[in-house]
């Protein structure tokens, strides 16, 4: 894993962080562009419809990508899972230390029967 990749995964909860601002930032900008532009068709209202019907385009499609990039960035946490757990998995160790532990249990599930067999003997 390169450097650059260890920076990034780093970086996930603070780029979380940033897509999370800008859903909250563009909702609030949403909401106030529906207040003026439903604002009332007075003339002394114009120049707040426009503005509001311009922001009515520009901030719900970027409330839209914000809560999208917001909900599926992964925290710093799950992208470690998600590039050490497949490296831990297909590990060769591992693949050894199953072996070893099968023999381990064998040894250990003999010498209980053992350590039985002892103690029912001496009881006759």
């Amino acid at each position: 894993m390169s450097g650059w990749t260890v920076y990034w995964v780093m970086r996930l909860d603070a780029i979380g962080i940033l897509f999370e601002a800008v859903t909250v930032t563009s909702l609030i900008a949403t909401i106030i562009s529906i207040f003026l532009w439903a604002g009332g068709k007075s003339e002394k209202a114009e120049t707040p419809i426009k503005i509001g019907r311009t922001a009515m385009r520009i901030f719900p499609p970027i409330l839209l990508i914000g809560v999208l990039c917001w909900t599926f960035t992964p925290s710093t946490k799950q992208m470690c899972a998600i590039l050490v757990l497949p490296e831990i998995a297909n590990s060769e160790a591992l693949e050894q230390i199953q072996e070893d532990a099968g023999d381990i249990y064998k040894l250990g599930v003999d010498a209980i029967k053992d350590a039985i067999g002892e103690k029912d003997k001496s009881t006759d």
